[in-house]
């Protein structure tokens, strides 16, 4: 299904890792955990909003504001724009959540 298209199929890896269904092996290996609760979309678009969908609302809100700033933002910029400035251990927690899942990147030598 993924047609060559490289996004595709990080985006896939990134789904069956948030949903927990690769395992580690001690030796390095990564398994899929079970096959029968894999759900393949037929295209990108279908695969990368199943992924934001199963955000919490707060994560959904953040990655939107982020996606109108641009592709590359300073935090500051995002907390200068973000309603919910007032909340910002909440503000950090699903910036967090956000890298560990893949959704934003840290540039540069601030992480």
């Amino acid at each position: 299904r993924a047609g060559g298209n490289f996004l595709y199929v990080q985006e896939f890896i990134s789904s069956m890792s948030d949903a927990g269904l690769l395992v580690r092996e001690a030796s390095g290996r990564v398994t899929i955990e079970s096959e029968d609760t894999l759900a393949v979309p037929d295209k990108i678009e279908a695969l990368i909003s199943s992924r934001v969908d199963s955000l919490f609302p707060s994560q959904q809100y953040l990655i939107r504001t982020a996606a109108a700033i641009g592709i590359e933002f300073k935090l500051e910029m995002l907390i200068a724009v973000h309603p919910n400035t007032d909340m910002l251990s909440t503000l950090e927690r699903d910036m967090k959540e956000l890298v560990r899942k893949r959704f934003l990147e840290f540039v540069g030598t601030n992480k």
